[in-house]
């Protein structure tokens, strides 16, 4: 039996900066849970980068990042012109 997916928790107002990265592997299974992921919750910020893998096997779900209450992916300390988020799962 495979196990959870990584998993990352940021909450109240924490704030990840525009050099910081997360990285968490799925896990080895392709049932519930096995994806990695992150969430940020209550006043969080997040502007770096993440890699979030789905679980290791056929049919595993994809990772996931998930913003809760007034937590945001804060682009304020990005030129204007840099374009948009992009997410690939």
């Amino acid at each position: 039996m495979g196990g959870l997916g990584g998993r990352l928790d940021i909450s109240g107002n924490a704030v990840a900066l525009g050099t910081s990265g997360i990285h968490a592997e799925g896990g080895t299974s392709a049932l519930s849970g096995s994806e990695a992921a992150a969430s940020f919750r209550g006043d969080a910020r997040f502007s770096g980068s993440a890699y979030l893998g789905a679980g290791s096997v056929a049919g595993a779900i994809g990772g996931r990042i998930d913003f809760f209450d007034r937590s945001s992916h804060d682009t304020t300390s990005f030129a204007a012109d840099s374009g948009t988020f992009g997410c690939c799962l």
